[in-house]
């Protein structure tokens, strides 16, 4: 994508996880970290197998997601993670006490994300603040299971944003184009007039192209990407608007 394709935006849209905030390790490595505290070091698994058996959990809840309800919702409950875990845990091998273990889990992930484990990406609050003082509307789509708002606050990031959107529905989270489509309809800007800032190829890359928005992607990636502008930093966004 050449810099001229972002001449004409009126609104920037953020992933937040490893877009704006970061915890210390990645997501893979606290599956990793949180199972061998519940099964032991001696357990075993590839990345491979953790993805499969993440997949198909995901696939599970959403399908249970979808026929116990009426109309959407945001949340996934406390019996649908517990679901969730269950199923991963039985993807991996687990047989003997997997409701406790399921619960042993989810208690991990549960401390993990309310604590303030999370810390800025450097240049986040300046690249916001630049972009406020430029006139464009800022906006958060993110794959997260419960409001993000209290993240945002405690980094002082919460009071640039017009518009924050938020879900781990399956269908409704990325790669699905629903959260970016509701951004921009809030923010009142045509989506060929916004640009989403992430850093998944699969997911953000992806459902910005769905959305029919303009892609920036900030992480380790080759430049040769097709229809996505590739940043390695945060402070580089000034660059290009």
């Amino acid at each position: 994508m050449s810099e001229n394709k972002l001449e004409s935006i009126d609104a920037v849209i953020f992933d937040i996880g490893d877009t704006l905030l970061r915890f210390p390790l990645s997501i893979e490595e606290y599956h990793f970290k949180f199972l061998k505290q519940i099964l032991g070091d001696d357990f075993e698994v590839t990345s491979e197998q953790l993805s499969s058996a993440i997949s198909i959990a995901e696939h599970v809840v959403g399908i249970h997601h979808f026929d116990s309800r009426v109309g959407y919702d945001h949340l996934i409950t406390s019996d649908e993670w517990h679901l969730v875990d269950r199923t991963l845990l039985k993807e991996l091998g687990v047989t003997e006490n997997i409701d406790d273990l399921a619960a042993q889990y989810q208690s991990l992930w549960v401390d993990l994300l309310e604590s303030t484990g999370h810390a800025p990406l450097p240049g986040a609050k300046e690249i916001l603040s630049y972009l406020k003082e430029k006139g464009y509307l800022l906006g958060i789509a993110s794959n997260w299971d419960r409001p993000p708002h209290k993240q945002l606050e405690e980094h002082g990031l919460l009071k640039f944003f017009d518009d924050i959107q938020w879900t781990l529905v399956r269908g409704y989270s990325k790669p699905s184009p629903y959260m970016l489509i509701m951004a921009s309809h809030n923010l009142g800007v045509n989506p060929g007039r916004c640009v989403f800032i992430g850093n998944s190829i699969t997911k953000d890359a992806e459902a910005a192209k769905r959305a029919g928005m303009k892609s920036i992607l900030l992480g380790p990636y080759e430049q040769e990407l097709d229809d996505v502008i590739v940043i390695k930093e945060l402070i580089e966004i000034k660059e290009l608007l």
